[in-house]
């Protein structure tokens, strides 16, 4: 089995979690105090509604206006009007000059289960065995609670478990609601826990330690299956110094990657999609013919599917391969792009090649990009990469 190792560094007001499979980095995330993430609950006010869209814009605090669609009021609130106050949720994060998008049909994650308040229905894992299945509908229905989703780890969780769980998802949404009631201006209420959402990815034995070097950090994983895992480190470099990961952060913000045959790709994001360019480089000199072309473009595919990732780059992407003439190579390609993106925790929607031999596909947003995070558009070129001579 593959060890993994998760390492969690504080810094400030920054919380920044890498994985490492066998001491390659293949998850990263970085979350900052002050930004508005996906599942964010809010008390917002309802500024104004605008016909065009269909929807209002909510007032969610520190001049930050989010957008609510009707379709996304359940019809038990009834209607909403100016200067009301609702409880929001966002469900797609601002992206440059758009909006945070915003649900009042509010989902609650907790351990294994999801909280939908507003559901009159309960939903079970088709991963669930038969036998848990049915148990567990037993139970609930015994419990008489409604709105429920049950994932795959209730198999394994004791009833006495999943009722603390159901009771303490119910406590928080009504804590929620009465907060909403009392306050007279928006305010955050629950903001993401990425380093929860992020371990919830890995099954415990799949991870040999979790190193971090804050205590506090530490006391909240200790209510999780990965308390043996802890491991508090701290000195005068940085966990990510110490592990080796900021050089490869600093890798992740450079424009070109290069492969180990050779070759290179060259990403450009811009804010309606991103290009990468896939450049055979010195490979072609000692690799004459289309299957080193082929080779080429295979180690760039998984390459791209691991930038992507790690960069969280999302929307539209467009790359362009090495051409291949052979259609049966070019199948081949797409194959392996298919397989690449196929343990994605986004959803990645492969579109294909176009005419002039490009290769689509779309990538689930899930907030900024690294880019974004941990670089500014250049005051002296605009963001344009290029000055006048």
């Amino acid at each position: 089995m593959m060890e993994s190792t998760i390492i969690i560094q504080k810094n400030d007001s920054t919380v920044m979690l890498a994985k490492l499979d066998e001491g390659r980095l293949s998850q990263l995330e970085i979350s900052c105090e002050e930004e508005l993430t996906l599942g964010s609950v809010f008390v917002g006010t309802v500024s104004k509604y605008v016909p065009n869209l269909n929807g209002y814009f909510i007032n969610i605090g520190k001049s930050t206006q989010g957008y609510l669609s009707i379709k996304n009021i359940p019809k038990v609130l009834g209607s909403i009007h100016e200067g009301k106050k609702v409880l929001v949720q966002i469900i797609k994060e601002s992206h440059h000059s758009k909006p945070p998008k915003l649900t009042c049909d509010i989902e609650i994650k907790y351990n294994s289960i999801v909280y939908m308040p507003y559901s009159d229905n309960n939903y079970f894992s088709k991963k669930l065995s038969k036998k848990r299945k049915i148990e567990l509908e037993k139970y609930i229905s015994y419990l008489d609670n409604k709105g429920f989703i049950f994932r795959t780890e209730c198999e394994k969780l004791k009833n006495n478990e999943i009722n603390y769980f159901i009771d303490v998802c119910i406590a928080l949404f009504n804590n929620w609601v009465s907060e909403m009631n009392n306050y007279k201006h928006p305010k955050l209420l629950n903001k993401r826990n990425i380093i929860i959402e992020s371990l919830e990815l890995n099954a415990p034995e799949e991870i040999s330690k979790i190193i971090v070097n804050d205590y506090e950090i530490a006391r909240q994983l200790m209510d999780t299956s990965y308390r043996e895992l802890i491991r508090i480190e701290s000195g005068n470099e940085t966990l990510f110094e110490k592990y080796f990961i900021e050089q490869e952060l600093q890798k992740l913000l450079n424009r070109e990657v290069k492969l180990r045959s050779g070759g290179s790709i060259f990403i450009d994001e811009t804010e309606t999609l991103t290009v990468i360019d896939v450049n055979s480089g010195s490979y072609i000199s000692n690799n004459a013919g289309e299957k080193g072309l082929l080779d080429v473009n295979v180690e760039a595919a998984y390459e791209i599917a691991h930038q992507l990732t790690l960069r969280n780059i999302g929307g539209i992407v467009i790359i362009d391969f090495i051409n291949l003439d052979n259609a049966s190579n070019k199948e081949k390609l797409l194959s392996v792009v298919e397989t690449a993106f196929s343990n994605d925790k986004n959803k990645v929607n492969i579109q294909g090649f176009t005419k002039l031999n490009l290769l689509e596909l779309t990538r689930e947003r899930s907030g900024k990009s690294l880019s974004q995070k941990k670089t500014e558009i250049c005051y002296k070129c605009n963001g344009a990469g290029r000055v006048q001579k």
